[in-house]
């Protein structure tokens, strides 16, 4: 009976870890950084707010902005101020994110992650890619 629940600690354990750790997408979003906020009741955290843009009308929605709402690791506070600055230029960046396959109430409040921010024009070398229909 012992092993049994020593497995099943183990596999509950490992589950949980691939949950927290793992990283289910991971890409860009292009926009002006509209808010930087930490809150939180006993964990504080920071989340961000993107406005990508003005989304054509359809035949039930108004025109309006399309919003992206993300989360940022507390340590990382070098992008907080790149975020910051950002936000007070209005410049548009492009936000490097991960998507987690779940949202710890620790962590954030949503399941993106900001990575990275560069700004437009700029690709850091890591995210360089080829395109093969753009080589001729």
């Amino acid at each position: 009976m012992k092993k049994i629940f020593a497995i099943i600690v183990i596999v509950l354990l490992a589950i949980s870890a691939f949950m927290y750790y793992g990283t289910y997408s991971e890409g860009t979003q292009a926009g002006v950084v509209m808010k930087i906020t930490k809150k939180g009741v006993l964990f504080k955290t920071w989340e961000g707010r993107l406005d990508m843009g003005t989304v054509g009308k359809s035949r039930k929605e108004d025109l309006g902005s399309k919003i992206f709402e993300f989360s940022i690791k507390k340590n990382d506070l070098t992008l907080i101020k790149q975020l910051q600055a950002a936000q007070l230029s209005g410049e548009r960046v492009n936000l490097i994110f991960e998507q987690k396959y779940m949202k710890f109430f620790w962590d954030g409040d949503t399941k993106y992650f900001a990575i990275g921010l560069e700004a437009s024009g700029e690709v850091p070398i890591k995210y360089e890619q080829k395109i093969p229909q753009l080589e001729n």
